[in-house]
């Protein structure tokens, strides 16, 4: 899916970023580093958490000097969170951690460390992809279930999107993912 797309989690952070002034924001499974980079642009202060060393995925060697990102290389559970955050970014994560876990306790402590916003993004494949069977390592979610599990915070808007992946090892497969903005009520 194409970042043009006005529903593009990149597009939507934008126009976060645009109407609210954030000092500094949490990027929980940052991935290729687009979201972080993005918030620090607008001035952000970026604590930027992913724990790949692929070459495709690694932290690129010249944001090491940047001003305003501090990358760690650790996972979301592996984190220690010890201050507060306008803005936390928690992108295609939940799908590979226990759910349990994730719904009992990780969410709740993500809540405790929100000043303003937050934007979830919930990734799991479509039901009627065939490789569902062969992918053994994704988590399933629903909005409610998340919902339930963050009690002091209010659903602003949520959507799903829909991609085609080229997985090297299973090839094209299709993801829906569900968008959630929330707010602390």
């Amino acid at each position: 899916m194409s970042d043009l797309n006005p529903l593009s989690t990149l597009n939507k952070l934008a126009l976060l970023l645009q109407g609210h002034h954030f000092r500094n924001v949490l990027d929980l499974g940052a991935w290729k580093w687009n979201h972080s980079l993005l918030c620090a642009s607008y001035h952000c202060e970026v604590d930027s958490v992913d724990p790949d060393t692929r070459d495709e995925f690694k932290y690129q060697t010249f944001l090491v000097w940047h001003p305003h990102i501090k990358h760690h290389l650790l996972t979301a559970e592996e984190f220690n969170i010890t201050k507060n955050y306008d803005l936390i970014l928690f992108l295609n994560v939940m799908m590979f951690m226990k759910k349990d876990f994730v719904l009992g306790e990780y969410l709740p402590q993500l809540e405790k460390h929100l000043i303003k916003w937050w934007i979830l993004f919930l990734a799991f494949l479509v039901e009627n992809n065939d490789l569902m069977g062969k992918v053994t390592n994704q988590v399933f979610y629903n909005q409610t279930e998340v919902g339930s599990a963050l009690s002091n915070l209010q659903i602003l808007e949520s959507y799903c999107l829909t991609s085609e992946k080229n997985h090297p090892k299973h090839g094209i497969i299709s993801l829906t993912s569900q968008v959630m903005i929330f707010k602390k009520a």
